[in-house]
């Protein structure tokens, strides 16, 4: 117990700070977009999630970086906070 009331919450990037107002939950028109994020969370490859939304791997490649982009992340690392802290998920 000792370890959690020490513990620092991971949110921000050294140096950057997150805007909520960047991007919300109604900026993820497509619904694919919600079961990208969370594919991609729970540790399928590019290649697995194309597969299973029957998009090619390059498409995939390329709504991971619009969302990645929409987020202001800059790695996919940073996307799935993002995502959690903007309720995307």
């Amino acid at each position: 117990m000792s370890l959690w009331r020490s513990a620092m919450q991971l949110r921000e990037a050294l140096g950057r700070r997150v805007d909520p107002n960047l991007a919300s939950p109604k900026d993820l028109a497509d619904p694919a977009d919600r079961e990208v994020l969370m594919l991609l969370l729970a540790g399928y490859t590019d290649a697995a999630v194309a597969a299973r939304l029957g998009i090619g791997l390059r498409t995939m490649q390329r709504r991971v970086r619009r969302l990645m982009d929409l987020a202001g992340a800059d790695s996919r690392v940073l996307l799935g906070w993002h995502a959690r802290d903007r309720g995307w998920l």
